[in-house]
This record gives structure tokens, C-alpha cells and sequence, in this order.
């Protein structure tokens, strides 16, 4: 059994980065990762918006030259 009294998770923290250790590279991926995916769900709204803009206006030439 592991007993851990009065761990400074704060100085664990900044030695951690330091030392370049795990915890660092976990906390840039996953903020990585997060920026990655708040952009392609920008993007794919965007293009989703514009497709549709398209095809509306198609129909409605359709629907005038008619």
C-alpha cells in the first residue's frame, strides 16, 4: 500500500513540466486535440451552411425559369 502525506500536487506539477515529463505532453495532446476539433466543427458547419445555401438557390432558378 502507497500513503502519500502532504503531496504538493502544485510543485508536482511544474517539476513535472520541467522535467518535460508525461503529464505535459498528455495536457498539450488533449489541448491539441481540442482546438483540432472545435476547428473541424467550424469548418464542416460552414461548408454544411454554404452547400445548402447552394442548393436552394439551384432550386429556386429552377423553380423561376418554370
Amino acid at each position: 500500500s502507497v500513503e502519500v502525506i502532504n503531496q504538493d500536487w502544485i510543485d508536482w506539477a511544474i517539476d513535472d513540466a520541467q522535467n518535460q515529463g508525461p503529464m505535459l505532453w498528455y495536457f498539450l495532446a488533449s489541448i491539441t486535440g481540442f482546438i483540432m476539433l472545435l476547428s473541424m466543427t467550424v469548418l464542416l458547419r460552414k461548408s454544411f451552411r454554404e452547400r445548402k445555401e447552394k442548393i436552394s438557390a439551384s432550386t429556386q432558378s429552377i423553380e423561376d425559369s418554370l
